[in-house]
């Protein structure tokens, strides 16, 4: 069976084109580190917010070298505390919840994006 030269350009370049598809999800998914919230991580009561010692004062706090924890609470049209801001480079770990309803939560320029349940 003879193949034309140019269907076995073709057939290369969308075998290419196949690959670098699933090493770009595969990258996205694993390669910058973010993680989701673990199965045995505790819940926080939604109604009670003002209770918990993590989201009672929303806030950005320094833990290391260039190491910062965001304690962040979602609400209709805002989140707390606002703006969030970190020196350049610094790792930012977010607990983030909502008071209402489900929220979405990005961070512009990185491909953390995540909903946001109350609790």
């Amino acid at each position: 069976m003879h193949i034309h030269a140019y269907e076995k350009l073709w057939l290369a370049a969308s075998i290419l084109l196949i690959l670098l598809l699933i090493g770009s999800v595969t990258y996205g998914a694993v390669g910058p580190g973010v993680a989701m919230v673990a199965a045995d991580e505790p819940t926080v009561d939604a109604q009670a917010l003002d209770e918990d010692e993590r989201f009672s004062e929303p806030r950005v706090e320094r833990v290391g070298e260039n190491e910062y924890a965001a304690y962040v609470v979602a609400y209709q049209f805002g989140f707390e505390p606002s703006p969030i801001v970190v020196p350049e480079d610094s790792t930012v770990t977010f607990y983030v919840t909502s008071r209402d309803v489900i929220h979405g939560f990005e961070v512009v320029g990185t491909n953390a994006n995540t909903m946001v349940v109350p609790g």
